[in-house]
């Protein structure tokens, strides 16, 4: 922001603030394009050792539990479980919740529809805001106490209440057929 004027005594003059904020943009987009272009590398080298591995035999009935922290880690498993789901799709949540979730995965909502996943809903929704659910899903207009989401094996319970910050919202994901089950068989698909 600043620009030097050689001499003595030196002399500091201020840049005019378009030019200045101008090249603070451009400094930022190179770091920000170069960090990026770093994330690329190592996600294609885990892959390639990913892909190198999976020859590896694997445990049947393999089963996974994680913790979830941040809304942004959320979503990003909860769009790898509606990607993947290939028979059922499940979600409880609040109707601000489902506002949430369609707005950040209606497209892969619509892709696992037209792969003849079935997507049951359960919230209460106003007339208003059920247009858009029932357009590709099934609803049930209930309150349930716990949000969460199935996935054929798969299952994703929100821990922390609604108006949880979206930095502070953790869930609990869950790879096990008898857990996801038996969430299915209470809310009685």
């Amino acid at each position: 922001f600043v620009s030097v004027q050689q001499g003595r005594p030196v002399r500091y003059a201020h840049l005019p603030m378009l030019e200045a904020l101008r090249t603070l943009k451009k400094q930022r987009q190179s770091q920000l394009s170069e960090e990026l272009t770093k994330i690329d590398e190592v996600g294609m080298e885990l892959s390639v050792k990913i892909a190198a591995s999976s020859g590896v035999e694997k445990p049947a009935g393999e089963e996974f539990v994680w913790t979830l922290k941040g809304r942004d880690a959320i979503y990003s498993k909860l769009g790898s479980m509606i990607d993947d789901a290939k028979r059922h799709i499940v979600l409880s949540s609040s109707a601000h919740g489902v506002k949430r979730k369609f707005s950040e995965h209606a497209k892969l909502f619509e892709k696992a529809r037209g792969r003849g996943v079935k997507l049951h809903v359960i919230a209460p929704l106003e007339k208003q805001q059920q247009g858009e659910v029932t357009r590709i899903a099934k609803l049930s207009n209930l309150a349930l106490p716990t949000r969460f989401v199935l996935a054929d094996d798969q299952a994703l319970v929100f821990l922390t209440g609604e108006g949880t910050d979206a930095e502070d919202e953790s869930a609990l994901w869950v790879q096990n057929p008898h857990f996801a089950n038996t969430l299915k068989l209470v809310v009685k698909e």
